[in-house]
């Protein structure tokens, strides 16, 4: 008799057990899920604060390509330069920056610097020059330099 009382504990604390189990596993998942909406919002809270910082550039860009289009004003090449100049300050304020100066000679990086011709692929560490600038997010590259082996004058 003792030992089916006992027994009948067991089975209740282990029923206890396997209940506080599963809420705690729910609440797991509503703190994992929850965690995750937040995450998402602020995702699109900050792509929302970019946008906003490069709104009046955008919609200055777009007007200008409508206008273009339409034949119905000039757009001067130092008005869209001006515009892009803009677009460019408000993502760096965001940590988007150009990856390298034009037609400056650098040491060909795989990691930093395309080639503009697989023809004439430099190894790394060659000079080379770029032709046209890459992008970085902060310590990340978004779009390589494309670049052009450096070759040396030769004297005849």
């Amino acid at each position: 008799m003792e030992l089916e009382r006992q027994l009948q504990e067991c089975r209740l604390a282990l029923a206890e057990r396997d209940q506080s189990v599963r809420r705690l596993r729910a609440d797991l998942d509503r703190a994992r899920d929850a965690s995750g909406d937040e995450a998402v919002r602020q995702g699109h809270a900050r792509v929302e604060e970019l946008v906003e910082a490069m709104g009046a550039a955008l919609v200055q860009l777009a007007t200008q390509a409508q206008l273009h289009r339409n034949g119905t004003v000039e757009v001067r090449a130092d008005d869209v330069v001006a515009v892009g100049a803009r677009l460019m300050r408000s993502l760096s304020a965001a940590g988007v920056d150009t990856l390298g100066t034009l037609d400056e000679e650098v040491a060909f990086d795989p990691g930093r610097h395309d080639p503009l011709s697989m023809s004439s692929a430099p190894e790394a560490g060659a000079r080379v020059r770029i032709r046209v600038v890459g992008l970085r997010y902060r310590d990340r590259v978004l779009r390589r330099a494309g670049v052009e082996p450096v070759v040396a004058d030769r004297e005849s």
